[in-house]
């Protein structure tokens, strides 16, 4: 049977956050900014959206990679997605010469809301009452469906949720999309739309993910995006290093550096700023933490009491920075710490997901 010419068009505009070589979270402003660009923010301006050129499956993934590729640039951050973990995060699939029905929706929440949810943070989503099942919402090209997390952890994943949503958007109107019950219904029926073979080898391998994932209970939120999609390399036998940079302005600051660079090799892969904390005037040793860093320590270390804030700084109280020694030699212990605590954002997930590993 001939194929009419394909006049429907799939489109998304996928959320992430970003996220220090720590992981601290990062508002997205921060680092790139603009409502309308194709790398920017969404309405929130602490969520980074990718806005990627509508067409077919393989035009929009092409146009995702185009886009990762250009926010590697800021190599200082890290990119995740899933449901996210600071913010809500949401991967909405755009439609154009389909309409939407019941019977559409219900499909694109089985087969891929129901099965992102199980391998990221839902509860996340959740307790914000954000991307319950079966939400779309009308677009001057035609419809958005937002139910899913974001699904551009990796490129196997991004890929197999854009085919199956224009598979299934197609098989309605074909009117066969009752015959869509299981992935091989759909991986079939790709084999006579207008992408066959990238249609298989994503619908393929999405599933395998999909599997893999459940078993090792990895979650999309764990992934380096920029890692996945090889814009940067692999880290997983790269040793982690903290170098500490001093801001100076403070003389008092100066001294800890001071007395922290004459005793300690300063060199590392991740810099993490130190600062005078203006929140604590008293003659108490307190030294603050970002929050990305709470699990690493407890409530005291050396008889300094340690908290967490909301800066990707490490603040020292001022009763400690009167004291550079005793600051340095903390400094030096978190710094041991951080560089002996497993990463969270090497490539462990990506070899899961890639079927490297054995799960």
């Amino acid at each position: 049977m001939k194929v009419e010419r394909e006049t429907m068009k799939i489109g998304a505009d996928p959320e992430f956050e970003w996220r220090t070589q720590g992981g601290a979270f990062v508002k997205a402003s921060s680092v790139v900014s603009g409502l309308h660009k194709r790398l920017g923010t969404d309405g929130a301006s602490s969520t980074g959206e990718l806005r990627p050129r509508p067409g077919t499956p393989g035009t929009v993934n092409r146009s995702i990679s185009s886009l990762i590729g250009s926010a590697s640039k800021h190599q200082r951050y890290i990119m995740t997605a899933g449901s996210g973990e600071d913010v809500s995060l949401g991967g909405h699939i755009h439609f154009s010469g389909v309409i939407s029905s019941p019977e559409l929706i219900r499909k694109l929440d089985e087969f891929i809301a129901l099965p992102l949810r199980e391998i990221s943070n839902h509860s996340f989503r959740a307790n914000h009452n954000y991307g319950a099942l079966g939400e779309t919402r009308s677009q001057p090209h035609g419809w958005e469906y937002r139910s899913p997390a974001s699904w551009i952890s990796h490129p196997w994943i991004s890929g197999g949720v854009m085919h199956i949503a224009h598979s299934l958007a197609r098989a309605q109107k074909e009117d066969k999309l009752s015959e869509m019950n299981t992935i091989e219904d759909i991986i079939e029926f790709a084999k006579t739309g207008p992408e066959p073979h990238g249609a298989v080898w994503f619908l393929s391998r999405y599933k395998k993910v999909i599997d893999r994932m459940k078993r090792a209970g990895a979650k999309l939120e764990d992934v380096e995006i920029f890692q996945a999609w090889k814009k940067r390399p692999r880290k997983t036998n790269a040793p982690r290093r903290v170098k500490f940079n001093f801001r100076t302005s403070d003389t008092k600051i100066d001294r800890v550096a001071h007395w922290y660079n004459k005793s300690n090799v300063n060199e590392g892969n991740e810099e993490i700023e130190v600062v005078g904390a203006l929140r604590s005037r008293t003659q108490c040793y307190r030294v603050y933490i970002p929050a990305s860093l709470r699990g690493l320590f407890g409530g005291v270390i050396d008889e300094v009491w340690v908290e967490s804030w909301e800066n990707n700084t490490i603040g020292l109280s001022l009763a400690l920075r009167y004291a550079p020694k005793t600051a340095a030699a903390i400094l030096a212990t978190i710094k041991e710490k951080i560089e002996s605590a497993e990463q969270k954002y090497d490539s462990k997930v990506i070899d899961i997901i890639e079927g490297k590993v054995t799960t």
